[in-house]
């Protein structure tokens, strides 16, 4: 006999994830911790997933049928005049994930590209699994009036967001004779990249520039 699994709506902000369960009277919020989430990416899988598996746990937010919301903070968005997928594909390419999923939608007048780290959809949809739930769709912030989600509208952006699936965001990987460039306008990708080395060379480029300065001045 099929569970009637309860409905959930999730909306991933880059600070961390809110969650809302349907007739509930709260929006819970999972704060991202230093030791696991760093630079928006998952910096250790293992810790991240313990720390989510903990929380939904605790919550009781298991056997769930979940709606995903990509804020408007966690995107990386793009405007391109049209007829222009090398500036589309570039733009993709240059997104700083190892796997980014991706929304593209042709305008009147221009090309509206949108991607996210493709990391936490997967993580958290693999622990939402886990406890016995599934993952409806993945939708943008933009389909919804609301910038944030709150308990004032969090019945009516969940009611939405059942209406939308045929929108939703992820599709298979494109296969290797595929590029960015060659999916269709208004279509939905998940590229696969080398992953970025840039975010953990910051710190210590800027550790380097600290050192030199003070080797400088001690010379002096």
């Amino acid at each position: 006999m099929k569970k009637n699994l309860k409905k959930l709506l999730i909306w991933l902000t880059k600070t961390g994830v809110y969650f809302f369960i349907e007739g509930s009277t709260s929006v819970l919020f999972f704060v991202f911790q230093a030791d696991s989430v760093k630079y928006f990416d998952i910096y250790d899988e293992n810790k991240f997933i313990i720390q989510l598996d903990s929380f939904l746990k605790q919550n009781k937010l298991e056997e769930t049928e979940a709606y995903f919301i990509v804020g408007q903070d966690a995107v990386i968005e793009g405007e391109f005049v049209k007829n222009n997928s090398e500036n589309v594909a570039q733009f993709i390419d240059n997104i700083p994930y190892e796997q980014v999923i991706t929304k593209i939608n042709e305008k009147e007048k221009s090309v509206h590209v949108l991607g996210f780290n493709a990391a936490f959809y997967q993580t958290i949809n693999s622990v939402i699994e886990k406890l016995g739930g599934t993952t409806l769709t993945v939708l943008p912030y933009y389909f919804f009036d609301s910038m944030k989600l709150d308990i004032q509208n969090a019945e009516v952006i969940l009611k939405k967001a059942e209406t939308l699936k045929s929108q939703n965001m992820i599709i298979e990987l494109p296969k290797e004779s595929e590029t960015p460039g060659n999916q269709p306008f208004g279509s939905t990708q998940t590229a696969k990249k080398e992953k970025s080395t840039l975010p953990f060379l910051i710190p210590i480029f800027l550790v380097l520039i600290l050192v030199l300065i003070f080797m400088v001045l001690k010379t002096k």
